[in-house]
């Protein structure tokens, strides 16, 4: 077994790599990117790891990743990943592809009962018993040349997440649990789950405990503004404008374009960039009637007799999740139960695999 790894840093030395990976079964991936100062992340670092080698890419001084593409779709070769998300928005923006067949070992951890959304870090630790260091966690890795320390602390992360694939995808078969896995990690292989969703944009705003339904339908189109911005002019959204902001401009009573500049957060360039389209959009949904409001809103503040359904359909998949050693948020989110309760039963808990351990139950409850 290898105890080092190598630094892949022209156009031959990858293609020789990918071919030799091509014909392995699995190679364990991470990536090391930036994106603070931008709305799309900037690749500066893959690390690749099969049961033999460990490689460093620098996608920084290679122009050609075709080699490297073709691997992550090839379908004979599982990419291992860990929390998989990030790495797979990444890898699609930098060569265009999303990879698959992938495995998720945050998913495959949920599903064995070993942490629930549990981080890269824990994970060693639980199963390797190894405390990684946090030396390198504020590295800017677009800075070159890369230290010896850097490239060691990335190499590493690979070097334990093949280990623990070795771990976790015989335990899945033992519980009959690995086509789960698939389910669950193909879900992250679909490019439209990288696109902009409304729904999910809203929830990330924080600060809207309070607000009512059309403060919220508000504070729905303005994220999904902001986004399209910052996507254009490629910077981080909260750049654009805060979330505070955003709830602000919802709570507001804006007359005319000029009311904008009363908005406390919201400095004078943006309102000069951005106060007549602010206005227009708040103005626009102001101006719905309430039918309208709840398809932008579908789902409304619990009742209190919901809450109540929501919280013994929780403690019946508490004890599911005990019973199955899955971990409960896996199996159904609070946020699915609500929208169960209040008559949408188009989430997962109703079906595949959930429905077969848990919605069956849970549905007799309703």
């Amino acid at each position: 077994m290898d105890t080092e790894f190598a630094l892949i840093e022209t156009e031959m030395a990858l293609n020789e790599l990918c071919e030799r990976l091509s014909g392995k079964p699995w190679i364990a991936i991470d990536t090391e990117f930036l994106r603070e100062k931008t709305y799309y992340p900037k690749l500066c670092l893959i690390q690749l790891a099969s049961e033999d080698e460990i490689a460093c890419i620098d996608p920084l001084k290679i122009t050609d990743l075709a080699k490297f593409s073709e691997l992550m779709v090839n379908p004979e070769v599982t990419k291992v990943f860990h929390s998989a998300a990030q790495d797979m928005e990444t890898l699609q923006q930098t060569i265009g592809r999303l990879p698959t067949p992938i495995f998720d070992t945050q998913i495959a951890a949920a599903l064995l009962g070993q942490g629930d959304q549990i981080g890269y870090a824990a994970l060693v630790e639980k199963l390797l018993d190894i405390r990684l260091p946090k030396t390198q966690t504020r590295t800017d890795w677009s800075r070159r040349p890369l230290s010896s320390d850097q490239l060691h602390y990335a190499a590493d992360d690979v070097r334990h997440l093949r280990e623990i694939y070795k771990l976790q995808q015989p335990l899945l078969e033992q519980l009959g649990r690995t086509d789960w896995e698939r389910e669950e990690s193909a879900k992250l292989e679909i490019p439209e789950k990288y696109r902009p969703q409304p729904s999910l944009l809203l929830r990330r705003v924080k600060g809207q405990h309070g607000l009512s339904t059309r403060e919220r339908a508000i504070i729905r189109e303005l994220a999904l503004w902001r986004e399209t911005i910052a996507e254009k002019k490629n910077l981080p959204r909260k750049w654009i404008l805060s979330d505070n902001t955003l709830v602000e401009i919802a709570q507001a009573e804006l007359e005319s374009r000029d009311d904008i500049g009363s908005i406390k957060s919201l400095t004078p360039r943006a309102v000069n960039q951005y106060g007549k389209q602010l206005f227009e959009i708040t103005s626009r949904i102001r101006s719905l009637d309430n039918d309208a409001i709840k398809q932008l809103i579908p789902h409304q503040t619990l009742t209190a007799a919901e809450n109540n359904r929501v919280k013994k359909i929780q403690k019946k998949l508490a004890e599911i999740a005990a019973e199955t050693g899955i971990t409960q948020s896996l199996i159904a989110s609070r946020k699915d139960i609500e929208h169960l309760v209040q008559g949408d039963r188009n989430i997962p808990l109703m079906e595949s695999w959930r429905y077969d351990i848990a919605g069956k139950t849970i549905e007799r409850m309703l």
